[in-house]
């Protein structure tokens, strides 16, 4: 039997993790590195083991991986952002950041590491920078509707309540059936003391949602309690307990429906 080249483990390596074997795709990986450690390729090597023990579970070797895999290609933005999202899957916002901000630096308008840095500076509560970015992607793209929908929530965030709702009234015309609008708009409504209307725009994401989520309900619940109409809070909360919520957590709601206000 002859010595696999480097090739033929990579080959070899590429159907294993294919095949989802990836404990034996990173050992074979692992081989072809040892069998040529200055091969130029090697940086992807590193990033496909890495990307095999992310799966698998393995987020301190995968970082490790990555960081190898950088060293030798410290420009190279699919690995950079491949980090990032680990990163940030991990809670550690900062370096997922700063693995972001590398990319930006080579490649200003690249969308998804705007996008991932968008969100976890909205997260962080660093919300002019956060601002930046999504009027970064708006510019590229003014249809970008992670981009619209993030800063319409940023802006929500801020008390900026009519910028937010310009946004989310465009949003909506654009998207009618889709409910997450609606329970954005309803969201807004309840910030803004407008209950009647929170309540209409919530039974509408009900109305179009295709399966109804035990939030809406809840929301829904809430809306009618404020308007002091118990009953159909009262089936609203359990109609949410039938599709999941937890009934404890829902107990105080149910007691204040039978409460004379």
């Amino acid at each position: 039997m002859h010595a696999q080249s480097y090739n033929e483990l990579f080959d070899q390596a590429s159907k294993y993790e294919a095949q989802d074997s990836l404990g034996a795709a990173i050992r074979v990986y692992k081989k072809a590195i040892e069998k040529d450690p200055t091969n130029i390729r090697n940086s992807m090597l590193f990033a496909n083991v890495a990307r095999a023990q992310r799966r698998l579970g393995q987020t301190k070797d995968a970082l490790l991986s990555y960081g190898f895999a950088l060293n030798m290609a410290p420009l190279s933005s699919a690995i950079l952002m491949d980090r990032a999202t680990l990163y940030a899957d991990l809670g550690d916002n900062d370096h997922a950041i700063i693995d972001c901000n590398n990319i930006l630096d080579i490649q200003k308008d690249n969308k998804e590491a705007l996008t991932l840095r968008s969100y976890l500076l909205y997260k962080l509560r660093r919300y002019q920078e956060a601002q930046a970015d999504y009027t970064h992607l708006l510019l590229m793209d003014p249809t970008d509707l992670v981009a619209r929908v993030g800063l319409a929530t940023l802006y929500e965030m801020q008390e900026k309540f009519h910028q937010s709702m310009e946004i989310l009234n465009a949003l909506i015309v654009e998207r009618p059936n889709d409910p997450e609008m609606y329970v954005m708009r309803a969201n807004l409504d309840k910030d803004l003391i407008l209950y009647d209307y929170a309540l209409m725009d919530i039974n509408k994401a009900i109305q179009v949602a295709i399966k109804p989520t035990p939030d809406m309900w809840i929301f829904r619940g809430d809306m009618l309690l404020h308007k002091k109409e118990k009953n159909e809070a009262r089936g609203s909360y359990q109609t949410a307990i039938k599709l999941g919520a937890s009934r404890a957590m829902l107990m105080e709601r149910l007691r204040r429906c039978k409460r004379i206000f």
